[in-house]
């Protein structure tokens, strides 16, 4: 089973929105909770898509796009 932000989540024992929230916008976690998710990341071998990050390069390429 491919690894990824659920299963992060469920190890680190915290929402899918703040998975997210620790991956995008980590100023609004508090850093325990930055903590614990980043070890889930480490300890699970997450590794972000390409696509996903293209797609958040166009984005900030073209922000009217969005």
């Amino acid at each position: 089973m491919k690894n990824g932000v659920r299963e992060i989540a469920k190890l680190a024992k915290v929402s899918i929105g703040t998975v997210s929230n620790v991956l995008n916008r980590p100023e609004v976690v508090s850093p325990e909770t930055v903590e614990r998710v980043n070890d889930a990341i480490q300890k699970l071998g997450y590794k972000a898509g390409t696509h996903k990050q293209r797609r958040r390069l166009a984005l900030c390429d073209n922000p009217e796009s969005a």
